[in-house]
């Protein structure tokens, strides 16, 4: 009898030990699960803001300006979103990142090749009129132009 007493309170003893390291470990549930719209837009909107604080930190622009090119939610239930660095809408050359997200939601890890630090201009230095005039200047076809 005190075997099983003995043996009956060492499996309660891990049955309790199990249920507090659950609760450690703080299990978080999936915001991913199909790939739906909402899914996707969710995604979408916590990577850009994880870039967003990211940015602050290395100079990499304003993310407002950045352009996103693709979320997608794999098989493992991580999202990853793809976005092109651009200044002024003019796409930065290999200024790429791509955002993974952990099937709760929180970051995994970030694949980047943002550029730091990028000054440009990107005003005209000509008018619409005189672009024109200087395409004209350079046609030397045959098709008639519109």
């Amino acid at each position: 009898m005190k075997k099983f007493l003995v043996i009956l309170a060492f499996f309660g003893l891990l049955i309790f030990a199990a249920g507090l390291s659950s609760q450690k470990t703080g299990a978080k549930k999936n915001i991913f699960e199909k790939g739906t719209q909402d899914e996707l837009e969710r995604a979408k909107q916590i990577s850009l803001n994880i870039l967003r604080g990211k940015s602050a930190e290395r100079a990499t622009g304003d993310v407002a300006d950045f352009q996103v090119q693709k979320v997608e939610i794999d098989e493992l239930k991580m999202a990853h979103t793809k976005v092109r660095q651009a200044i002024g809408n003019i796409p930065v050359w290999e200024g790429e990142a791509i955002v993974h997200l952990n099937p709760d939601g929180e970051l995994s890890t970030i694949t980047d090749d943002l550029k730091q630090s990028i000054a440009v201009n990107t005003q005209p230095n000509f008018s619409a009129k005189e672009a024109d005039k200087f395409a004209l200047g350079m046609y030397r076809g045959k098709a008639e132009l519109i």
